[in-house]
This record gives C-alpha cells, structure tokens and sequence, in this order.
C-alpha cells in the first residue's frame, strides 16, 4: 500500500486493560476510566452544618455528600469525577474507608478548619485517596431580628433593693410593656448593680445582645433600741450589757457591691451616759455644759462604716469615771463580711459599775442607746 491509502484507512481505537486481583477472582478495570483520587486537588470547599444538626445525631456519611454536593459547585473543572464519586458513594458507602474527618458538628455559631481524607478501598475505577481542607460553619441561615430592637427604653432610672436578678428583669419590662421577649428568648450574660446585659439564646427567634442601665439605691428599715441600762453597785461590781445585729446582704456579692461608688452605711445615734459622779453626758458632747441646753438628746448623724475592709471595730463613745469608785459606760460597733454575700454590723453597750466598802458611796452608772436612720452612702 502506497502512504496515500494508508492515510485513508480508519484508526482503530485501542483500550488497555489491567488485571486487578481481589480474593480469588480477576477484575479487568479501564485504565481510561480509572480516576485516581490522589491527583484531585480540590479548593474553596465550604459547608453549612445547621440543617444536619439539627436532625439530631452526627451522620458522618450525610456529611461527605455534603461536601462532595459543595465541592461541585466551585470545582467545575472537576465535576465528572466528584459526580461518579458521589453516585459510588451512594451505593457502595462500605468502599469509602475515612483516615482523618470530623467526629461532631461544630458548636453553634461557630467555624472550623478541617482536614480531610478519604481513602478508596473498593474494587471499581477509582485509586488512592481523596484529600482536601474544608470549611464547616454551624450557623442558622434563618434571618433573625435583633433583641436590641425589641425594646423602646435602655435607661430604667432608679432600681430599688434589688434582691435578686429578677429584680433587674421586671425593671427592664416595666420601662418596655410593648416588648414581646419572653424570658425563654435570652439569657443574662452580664449584671452588677448599674449594668444588665441580655443576649438573645439560639433556640429563640433573636439575635444579639442588648444592655440596659440603672442606679441601685438601698433602703434599711433598721433600728436598735438598748433601753436603759442602769447598774447600782456598793460593795461590788455591776455590769449590764446589750448588744443587737444587722445584715446587710448583697446577692451580686461583695466585689460587685464594692463597684458601686456609695458603698459605705451610715447611721443615726441618740442617746445619753450618765454617772453619779458626772451627771448626765449626752453624745457629742460638743455644746454648753448647762442643764437647761442638754435636755434634748444630741444626734450624732450619718455615722460611716466603709464596707471596703474585711473587718474592723470602731468605739462611739467611751465615758468612764477611775478613782475609788469606777463607772463606765461604752458603745462600740463591730463589723465585717462573714461571707461572699452579707456584711455583718454588731453593736455592744455595756454599762459598769463598781464601789468599793472603804467609803460609803455608791456608784452608779446609767446609758440609752438608740440606733436608726440607716442609709447606703
């Protein structure tokens, strides 16, 4: 044959074949059909885990279909091989042995990196292993509004002796009756006594977070009355004694409390001390030793006790008389924070007496103590 009729003769299309062994028996695979997974480099392969999360258990197998369904749409070039994986998949799910891929969804509202490899163990056209990085959110694709804008009013005025977070709570609602947030929509993330923050839960139909603001003040109803403490000694020693206590409890604790910048207590004190040797002394005694001026009781006001010690002692008074006979009268407050929570106020009078037989007096020694007008300054 001359070249020219060679040239016309058809060509013949050759396949090659491959001998594969598997157990006992041999396989004749298309080495044109045969895709090798390891020269697949895939890229931009991101997915969205809430759909399948919210099935409930991990599917790790409704997973790589996830990411295969993905991969297609960013990787055009590539689509007759990820279309036979997904469909070999589909069918021979036991063919497909998984090295290194995720255990779990990630955690709501959250983003991971992952790296995976699939390695082929089956017997049809496909070899090696399918590697690639893909990017797993755990997001809601619900559109959900703000719980900032559910509410009208952010500054809620005066917050008064707050005992619990729910205190805070009914304050928000009473400034915001229009708002339609029930206490399934969000949880506290943040609270001290100026400052609640709210942030919407995953399970309510908001997002984001809002804070509101408030003053808290702090009324005490207390009051301490010693009656009067009277004791006549001759020939011997007399002492009556009277004490009384009060807690001041702060739910948020003892720091959060020291945040605020009124964080002493104050109070009132009226009464008198008196001695058959001096008379009548009343507190304070600042004014004119004349009887007629010292009928009335002398006030001592707002008397501090800085919160911000773990304890301390202070002496209101002392008035004592030293010589063969002894009379003393003492007021004193003691204070602390027994705990995380309470703050502890005691107040101690104790009245004394004492004469002795040498001579032929008595001594005597009397004190009233009233305690009010507690306030946080």
């Amino acid at each position: 044959m001359n070249k020219i009729f060679m040239a016309m003769l058809p060509v013949m299309a050759s396949t090659q074949l491959v001998n594969l062994t598997d157990s006992n028996n041999v396989i004749n695979k298309s080495l044109d059909d045969l895709i090798i997974l390891d020269d697949m480099s895939l890229k931009d392969v991101k997915v969205n885990v809430y759909n399948l999360d919210q099935e409930g258990n991990f599917n790790k197998n409704r997973l790589f279909q996830l990411f295969l369904s993905e991969a297609k749409k960013t990787n055009n070039d590539m689509i007759d091989n990820l279309n036979a994986i997904f469909k070999d998949f589909l069918i021979n799910q036991d063919d497909w042995y998984f090295l290194d891929f995720p255990s779990s969804y990630p955690q709501i509202d959250t983003t991971i990196f992952s790296n995976i490899n699939v390695f082929y163990v089956g017997t049809g056209n496909f070899e090696g292993s399918l590697s690639f990085t893909v990017e797993i959110a755990n997001k809601s694709e619900i559109v959900k509004d703000l719980l900032a804008d559910q509410f009208e009013k952010n500054e809620l005025g005066i917050l008064m002796n707050p005992k619990s977070e729910q205190n805070m709570i009914d304050l928000i609602f009473k400034y915001n009756p229009k708002a339609q947030v029930t206490s399934d929509d969000f949880l506290i993330k943040e609270i001290s006594y100026y400052q609640i923050t709210l942030e919407a839960k995953e399970s309510s139909k908001y997002t984001g977070f809002v804070k509101f603001n408030y003053t808290t003040k702090f009324s005490l109803d207390w009051t301490g009355n010693s009656g009067t403490l009277r004791v006549n000694a001759y020939n011997s020693e007399q002492t009556k004694y009277w004490k009384q206590k009060f807690v001041f409890k702060s739910f948020l604790g003892k720091n959060k409390f020291l945040d605020l910048p009124n964080n002493k207590i104050a109070f009132s004190i009226s009464g008198y001390t008196w001695d058959n040797k001096n008379d009548w002394n009343y507190f304070e005694n600042i004014k004119t030793q004349e009887k007629e001026l010292i009928i009335e009781e002398t006030v001592i006001t707002n008397y501090p006790i800085s919160m911000n010690i773990d304890s301390g002692t202070n002496r209101i008074y002392h008035r004592e008389y030293v010589n063969i006979n002894k009379m003393k009268s003492d007021l004193s407050v003691n204070y602390e924070w027994i705990n995380n929570f309470e703050f502890e106020i005691e107040f101690h009078l104790n009245v004394f007496a004492y004469a002795t037989a040498i001579n032929a007096y008595w001594a005597r020694t009397e004190s009233n103590v009233r305690i009010f007008d507690f306030i946080i300054i």
